[in-house]
């Protein structure tokens, strides 16, 4: 399935300028996207839903931070 993921990116990099200093912005397309833009095959079945690994790597992701 073909996705934007250009404008995605866009929209990443305006949301982490615009909020608030006490939010956090979570980068998760840099360690979950393959060098497409895509996410990585082991993360996806239909290159949108994310599988049980990924969620595993988005945990790992959050507890690096907390």
């Amino acid at each position: 399935m073909d996705r934007n993921n250009k404008i995605i990116d866009e929209l990443n990099v305006y949301l982490e300028k615009k909020i608030n200093k006490n939010i956090c912005f979570l980068d998760i397309t840099t360690e979950l996207s393959d060098e497409y833009g895509s996410l990585k095959s082991e993360f996806t079945l239909d290159g949108l839903h994310f599988t049980d690994l990924a969620y595993l790597k988005l945990k790992e992701i959050i507890e690096r931070i907390l």
